[in-house]
């Protein structure tokens, strides 16, 4: 017997939809005109993106939802109230696996441990109390379950085998557990199923090119009825020609089916009837307003508003517009149409429905109740609540002078789009498309307008919290109203801003992070301007941040500070020089390849690029002074008024830092491409790839001496100090040679390839190996005086300091150390981060240490405690320069930030 709540809901139900009470009721115009959001709740997910542990069971009596801790929580579908909790079941420890709610009885299923198949559990919906369990196994006993298929409708509890063959179906009584049924289908056929509110749906492609949809009563598995689907002509592809057909089923709980089979796409009623294709469903005319009544279904899918793709096929996953939109089937036409909700469709998947309600979850961990409004169909639009002639002109959003911020010459470029099948009066979409083709467009786009500023602060938040936890994100650039991130694109960099003002939301991308950068404040001032006047501009910088600049490419060589101006190289090709205060660039010079190592001197910027190209660069104007290519070069090196480099053929080569003019060039018995050379005293050393070591005389480049250390020298270059100079080998040996004449004075032997160091420092010599151990060394003897090694991870990589009596290292295993230089006793450490690929700054008593993911860590040099933390946008693989207050770091996003040393 029905309660006296829901007669009432199914009479609404009936009401709004047009359905007769009275055999005489007029039929009624009327229709759904838009979904609004009854209420919300957290799902219990471990992971809120992913919720694959996320199961549910959806009726007009009660929304079921699993917890990750094995439980299932029952709630009122109208208002979300708790009724009460399902506790996990003792027996059954392994986790849920599916739900479903009919009739009055919540049914449960769980993985069987060790065996293929589940647990399956009955309980009183009104109560939780337990009413009956049982296992099901699959065909067969042994393994994971595949093809094991559990369905809930109100005529039972109907398992589908597909590890057997025939495949078999077996119903068990909904309230006892009992079974009630079971038969086999035709051997050797393809199946998929899916269960309405009353019934299963079967799709079959069997031998012969049969593909069958049927419809079977749960109660006695008998087929309702049955029909063929001819095997369609439009393969994908030769290849497939004679392959078995794809097969798709989407089943609505009020019995309406999609089903893809190959190349068709076909809608069907609950009764059998086919009422379109894909195709008549997309782009068949609705019927004139006012003269027929529109029956939608309960909603069938979630997406963007149907179309057909290029190659024949329905279409609901466009990235535009914004919200997902929950699409329906007009049941007398078959045509398909869509209203919004307010949640960002990339977020967004459908849990279930009922009538006059869908619930979807939002992938930022809520389950949100929508309720469907209704209205005479005339009132109807493909919009949502506002109607399309009042969105703005996205061209109109940003001036031309605002564009001429990212370059002079931009013209905009109106986007030409429809929604649902609507033309848009005004362009929702504008390029600004740039005079030359070396340069980057820019893109604006209205994802949406939402009926209040409300609706389109939740999808903003919604889109925050998105790329927060997934993304890579520029908090110096984020605002109450705008965020700046980098997301995942298969074509390539890109860049893009989402900013929200009153009822619209926007977004801006490009594939030059800095004209995103630059554009996005102008844009929120704009749409602030006209949709919140009065409200103000807020800030664009947190407070951990003096300022920030955006290079279009990773920065990942060091920083150089030098006077009052910061030069910063970047992958984009350009080295930049910046404010020191303000971050303001003075300018910038395009070298023709990434920047690999920028170095000043003389009032001069000396930049190495990826094409093996030197450029020297006025260092106030960036006028170029000259422009040298040193074919395969790596290591290049500034000294004494000379530029060394290393490059293909076994050659060094010197030129004169004023002119570019080479000095001489040396040929060498070894590679050297990956070398470093180091300069001290008048000579030149340098390793090859076959283990010599070569010293050579500066002003001449005639050979002084060699040395061959075995196993090569690797990428770490020697280091000269004093009378000696140091050279690690791949073979984990450091050699000691004097420096005048390639004589050994000692050498020690590591326990793996030295990777680390060496660093020289009060006497001593401290070098790390990719075992993960730290050695300190008599710098005369070689004799060592104590080691390090605090394991985990797979070695130290250049993270190694030493400072006022305090050995830094930064270890692999993610934790910054700090030793005591006299014992290599641990002072403290700090969990830093893992993959660290720069070494720590020490200033004023701090210590500053970035990492790949992204934060600078700020600690206190005696106690390790932390006196800050600052997130960058990408990773961190420069090393921190602090002057003046503040400290300044790079990072693989291309963002050279500013950070005050007191921490804001």
């Amino acid at each position: 017997m029905l309660t006296v709540r829901r007669l009432a809901l199914v009479l609404a139900v009936a009401l709004v939809t047009g359905s007769a009470v009275a055999a005489d009721a007029p039929r009624l115009p009327w229709g759904p005109t838009g979904w609004q959001a009854l209420w919300s709740m957290p799902a219990d997910v471990e992971d809120p993106d992913h919720p694959g542990d996320l199961h549910y069971g959806v009726s007009g009596e009660a929304l079921a939802v699993s917890t990750s801790r094995g439980a299932v929580t029952v709630h009122d579908p109208l208002t979300g109230r708790r009724r009460h909790t399902i506790p996990a079941d003792p027996g059954s420890p392994a986790p849920i696996a599916g739900l479903g709610v009919a009739s009055g009885t919540i049914v449960v299923s769980r993985e069987a441990p060790g065996v293929a198949g589940y647990v399956v559990s009955g309980y009183e919906l009104a109560t939780g109390a337990p009413l009956w369990r049982r296992t099901v196994t699959a065909a067969s006993s042994a393994g994971p379950v595949v093809g094991l298929s559990v369905m809930v409708t109100e005529g039972g509890v109907t398992v589908l085998d597909l590890q057997a063959d025939p495949a078999t179906l077996t119903t068990f009584d909904l309230r006892t557990g009992r079974q009630t049924t079971r038969t086999t289908r035709p051997p050797r056929c393809r199946l998929q199923g899916g269960a309405t509110s009353r019934t299963i749906m079967l799709l079959s492609s069997c031998p012969g090119d049969r593909v069958e949809l049927a419809s079977v009563d749960p109660r006695t598995l008998r087929p309702h009825w049955t029909r063929s689907l001819p095997r369609s002509l439009s393969l994908p592809s030769q290849d497939q020609a004679d392959a078995p057909p794809t097969l798709g089923l989407t089943t609505g709980a009020d019995g309406y089916v999609y089903v893809e089979a190959g190349g068709d796409q076909v809608f069907y009623s609950p009764e059998g009837l086919r009422l379109s294709t894909a195709r008549e469903a997309v782009e068949q005319r609705p019927p004139a307003r006012g003269t027929e009544p529109e029956r939608w279904s309960q909603p069938l899918l979630l997406g963007s508003p149907p179309r057909i793709s290029d190659r024949g096929f329905l279409d609901v996953s466009a990235r535009w517009p914004l919200p997902a939109f929950l699409i329906s089937l007009d049941t007398v036409t078959g045509r398909l149409g869509g209203l919004p909700v307010d949640t960002p469709l990339s977020r967004a998947f459908l849990v279930g429905t009922a009538p006059g309600l869908a619930f979807v979850y939002d992938k930022v961990g809520w389950i949100i109740a929508y309720k469907a409004a209704y209205g005479p169909a005339t009132a109807r639009a493909p919009f949502g609540d506002v109607p399309m002639a009042d969105w703005p002109d996205a061209c109109a959003l940003l001036t031309g002078r605002d564009v001429s911020l990212a370059g002079d010459g931009y013209r905009p470029n109106p986007g030409s789009r429809t929604l649902a099948g609507v033309t848009t009066p005004r362009p929702p979409a504008c390029d600004w498309i740039p005079p030359t083709d070396d340069r980057a467009v820019v893109s604006l786009t209205v994802d949406w307008v939402f009926g209040s500023p409300a609706a389109a602060r939740k999808a903003f938040a919604t889109e925050v919290a998105r790329i927060k936890r997934n993304g890579v994100y520029d908090p110096a650039y984020e605002t109450s109203h705008a965020m700046t991130h980098t997301p995942p694109s298969p074509m390539g960099p890109l860049d893009e801003s989402v900013v929200v003002a009153g009822p619209v939301l926007v977004r801006l991308r490009s594939t030059s992070r800095r004209a995103v950068r630059l554009l996005t404040p102008l844009l929120q001032r704009n749409l602030l301007a006209r949709y919140e006047p009065g409200a103000g501009v807020p800030g664009d910088r947190p407070r951990h941040v003096r300022w920030s600049f955006p290079a279009d490419g990773s920065v990942d060589d060091d920083l150089v500070l030098a006077g009052r101006t910061v030069y910063a190289g970047s992958a984009d090709g350009n080295v930049y020089a910046l404010d020191a205060a303000s971050g303001a660039a003075r300018w910038s010079h395009q070298t023709g390849g990434d920047v690999s190592s920028t170095s000043v001197s003389g009032g001069a910027v000396y930049a190495h690029n990826s094409t093996g190209r030197i450029v020297s660069l006025d260092a106030a104007s960036g006028r170029l002074r000259w422009s040298r290519r040193v074919a395969g070069s790596n290591g290049v090196v500034l000294a004494a008024g000379t530029v060394y480099a290393c490059g293909d053929n076994s050659e060094i080569v010197a030129l004169d830092a004023a002119t570019g003019r080479p000095r001489w060039r040396a040929r060498l018995g070894g590679d050297v491409r990956f070398a470093t050379p180091s300069v001290a005293g008048g000579t030149v050393h340098v390793g090859s790839a076959d283990g010599t070591l070569y010293a050579l005389d500066a002003a001449s480049g005639r050979r002084r001496w060699r040395f061959r250390a075995d196993g090569g020298t690797g990428f770490l270059p020697p280091v000269p100090s004093g009378a000696t100079v140091y050279v690690p080998s791949r073979t984990g040996h450091l050699h000691a040679l004097d420096r005048a004449t390639g004589k050994p004075r000692w050498s020690f032997r590591a326990g793996a390839r030295i990777t680390a160091g060496p660093v020289v420092s009060g006497g001593a010599v401290y070098v790390g190996g990719g075992d993960g151990a730290l050695h300190k060394l008599a710098a005369a003897t070689g004799r060592t005086s104590w080691d390090f090694a605090p394991g985990g991870g797979d070695g130290i990589h250049g993270g190694l300091v030493v400072a006022r009596g305090t050995v830094y290292l930064h270890h692999v295993n993610g934790l910054l150390y700090a030793l005591d230089a006299a014992s290599g006793g641990r002072r403290w450490s700090f969990p830093a981060g893992d993959s660290v690929m720069s070494r720590p700054a020490v200033a004023h008593g701090v210590v500053y240490a970035g990492n790949v993911e992204g934060r600078v860590h700020a600690l206190d040099a005696a106690t390790g405690t932390t006196r800050w933390t600052f997130r960058t946008s990408g990773q961190v693989r420069t090393t921190p320069v602090v002057a003046g207050g503040l400290v300044y770091v790079g990072s693989t996003t291309g963002e050279v930030s500013a950070i005050p040393a007191a921490g804001g």
